[in-house]
């Protein structure tokens, strides 16, 4: 079996694309919003906890992603503060969304974090026996 600490770099990793990708398009240009180059830690966190998640707590689907979603919208809010009073940077601004709460996150990233949830937990066990 991979290590989590291994599952974590490959979150992280295919986060960093995904939300590079996102980003250049929403700005037309090149542009990586991530304190670390190739990796976005909130993708990490999130992948790691819902892998952990979906593994050890056996609920219906409907359950996992209604929770999971939760908790990567945590997550997110988490790391936004995290950055915002530790690191001393705000590496997204959500304030202009609508339905925003102080900036770190809103609902269209929050629906964005629903769809990937699914995504995921539709993998997921294609990916992990139990």
């Amino acid at each position: 079996m991979i290590s989590y600490i291994s599952l974590f770099f490959i979150y992280a990793f295919i986060g960093w694309i995904l939300d590079t990708c996102y980003r250049s398009v929403v700005d037309g240009k090149y542009s990586s919003g991530t304190a670390l180059p190739f990796l976005s830690l909130i993708y990490g966190f999130g992948g790691l906890f819902l892998t952990i998640f979906f593994r050890y707590l056996p609920l219906p689907i409907f359950f996992h992603i209604l929770l999971g979603t939760l908790l990567v919208i945590l997550v997110e809010f988490s790391g936004g503060l995290f950055c915002l009073h530790v690191l001393k940077k705000r590496y997204w601004d959500y304030s202009q969304e609508a339905g925003n709460f102080l900036g770190h996150i809103d609902i269209i990233h929050s629906i964005y974090w629903f769809l990937l949830v699914i995504f995921f937990r539709l993998l997921f066990p294609f990916f992990f026996s139990h």
